[in-house]
């Protein structure tokens, strides 16, 4: 069962109306801060309607929230202590709403290695087995076989004679078996590898590849370094584009700062590694030019 946010007393005001008051009192709707903040509208419309199960886990409704309060000036450390008092961090998330973690990297080393033991076990086994059914033993050749049998039996003196030890076979050598090590597969055209490091502070994290897949969507740590791969040209939006490393395919790459408002960032990157800023068009803002009185 999901648990719901605790509403305040009466007479307080709580998070959701209050962020509303403040985009009030900036002549803004929902859609123009939305455009500004380069996220859905219904994300900023969640929030001030706090239902913020909606948005997801609580790191997904945390950093919208950081987002939305300092884009309004509001105090952001009051709200989320507030949001976190009142138990709205403890909801559980809605597990069709959080995306699938990033695959984890596989070794190259280390399943070569993998294999050159099986292999190597393998062969091991065969050659025990083919000597332990005779097969290193010497047999008389088909030819001599059938000499015996045509020779007619002649009857002779039995003459005592010393007992002839049977020959010594030698064991049969197995060859050493050499197991070369795969060499790391390169990446796979049309793919890039980027990877985002925070350096000074936390920050909101969304890359989607070609297709509008979702390939990473969370809020990164202060030193924390992320590494995602997929199909270009892949679109990404930073929350603190100010303050995170970036490289790409292996290479450090400089985020242009006519791409950031406020510190936030939204870019594409094409199958060379080209930036290209994401322009939104501009919300329809005739209706909120008309300050709305503020709330007594």
């Amino acid at each position: 069962m999901t648990a719901e946010f605790v509403l305040t007393s009466p007479g307080e005001e709580s998070i959701g109306p209050r962020l509303a008051r403040l985009r009030t009192e900036r002549g803004m709707t929902t859609a123009a801060a939305a455009a500004k903040l380069h996220c859905d509208e219904t994300i900023l419309q969640a929030l001030e309607s706090e239902r913020f199960n909606d948005i997801g886990a609580r790191v997904f409704v945390q950093g919208h929230l950081r987002r939305y309060a300092e884009f309004l000036g509001a105090p952001v450390d009051e709200i989320l202590a507030e949001w976190s008092r009142r138990g709205a961090s403890f909801s559980e998330p809605d597990l069709t709403q959080v995306p699938r973690a990033p695959a984890r990297a596989v070794d190259p080393q280390a399943v070569g290695r993998r294999v050159g033991y099986v292999a190597a076990a393998v062969v091991i086994t065969v050659a025990a087995w083919w000597i332990l059914q005779g097969g290193g033993v010497a047999r008389p050749p088909k030819a001599a076989v059938k000499s015996l049998i045509a020779t007619p039996v002649v009857e002779t003196s039995v003459v005592a004679s010393p007992a002839v030890a049977p020959p010594v076979v030698a064991p049969a050598v197995v060859a050493p078996v050499i197991v070369e090590t795969p060499v790391a597969a390169p990446p796979v055209r049309g793919q890039l590898a980027l990877a985002l490091t925070p350096r000074s502070a936390e920050s909101w994290v969304e890359v989607y590849d070609a297709a509008g897949k979702r390939v990473f969507f969370d809020l990164v740590r202060r030193g924390n370094r992320i590494a995602v791969q997929g199909a270009a040209p892949l679109r990404v939006l930073l929350g603190r584009a100010d303050v995170t490393a970036m490289e790409l395919d292996g290479r450090d790459v400089t985020i242009p700062s006519e791409f950031m408002y406020n510190g936030t960032a939204h870019f594409t990157i094409d199958p060379e590694g080209k930036l290209t800023r994401v322009v939104k068009p501009a919300a329809n803002t005739s209706a909120a030019s008309t300050r709305a009185p503020s709330t007594p």
